[in-house]
């Protein structure tokens, strides 16, 4: 008897947190998801971060098995293309590195690429350069 009161409790709870996540998506305050659901700001607040926190979770698992699937097939097209490379074949070569260069950007094994950004003409690319576009725009001005 205890199990069933602990399992509807629990039911409950998911019920809630869904309707709760179900009010904010709609835009509504936590406030108001409060007033609706017969609970304190507080507990709307935590209701709709535990709904997130188990689509998250659910997503980043649904991520890890997409990411496996998808490193098992790199190692089924390299195991063809294998022999063909150890010929010399260059074509298979180059199939050879594409099927590695993905494996690694779906790893995170590149470095990141660093990339240089500069200001438009006319617009200051450091703080100093914006200081000294401004006293010169009020020199103009006096």
């Amino acid at each position: 008897m205890n199990i069933s009161t602990t399992s509807r409790r629990m039911v409950n709870a998911r019920e809630r947190e869904q309707e709760a996540l179900n009010l904010r998506r709609a835009g509504a305050s936590y406030a108001k998801i409060a007033e609706v659901l017969g609970i304190s700001a507080p507990a709307s607040y935590k209701a709709v971060t535990r709904a997130l926190a188990r689509i998250a979770k659910t997503t980043n698992e649904q991520a890890e098995q997409v990411l496996a699937i998808e490193l098992q097939r790199l190692d089924v097209a390299t195991l063809h293309v294998m022999a063909r490379v150890n010929k010399g074949d260059e074509k298979a070569i180059e199939t050879l590195l594409k099927i590695q260069a993905r494996r690694a950007k779906f790893l995170g094994l590149d470095a990141p690429e660093k990339h240089e950004h500069s200001g438009t003409v006319g617009t200051p690319s450091t703080y100093a350069e914006w200081v000294a576009m401004h006293e010169e725009q009020k020199n103009v001005k006096s």
